[in-house]
């Protein structure tokens, strides 16, 4: 008889950017975009009341992550490039513009659509209250954020 898998781990492998990087529930909410807003993406109040957007310079607070919608798959109302859910949770996993560290402050990089922990500036954004929980060597890698 096949052994049965009892424990899984807490971290994930590293997915795609907006997947969730923790095994445990994270409250995901449903929205309305005025706008295509890719998986991974950094998003914030939207034209609509109930609505998202892309983060954008002098647009509005941030308020999280684009997610995958739930189960990775799309339905014929929903186009699988665009996010429909975001979350403010913990552990999502989004693609590096550089070198990371642990514990750094998550900035938006509007120019190349990745993030950062380089200082703010006209194109690079702060994620308020969140930092980086992996490391990353290099741009174009998958790592981790967490809201503090």
């Amino acid at each position: 008889m096949p052994t049965i898998q009892n424990a899984f781990p807490i971290r994930q492998d590293a997915g795609l950017p907006g997947g969730a990087a923790m095994s445990r529930y994270q409250s995901d909410s449903a929205v309305v975009q005025g706008v295509a807003i890719p998986f991974g993406g950094p998003v914030m109040r939207g034209a609509d009341p109930r609505g998202i957007s892309l983060f954008a310079a002098g647009g509005g607070a941030f308020l999280g992550i684009a997610r995958q919608k739930r189960g990775g798959l799309a339905d014929r109302h929903e186009p699988t490039s665009v996010a429909a859910y975001f979350t403010g949770a913990s552990g999502v996993f989004v693609t590096a513009d550089a070198a990371v560290a642990v514990d750094a402050v998550v900035r938006y990089n509007t120019a190349t659509g990745r993030y950062t922990s380089a200082a703010a500036s006209g194109t690079v954004l702060e994620c308020t209250g969140w930092t980086f929980d992996s490391v990353a060597t290099a741009a174009g890698q998958l790592v981790i954020i967490k809201r503090v």
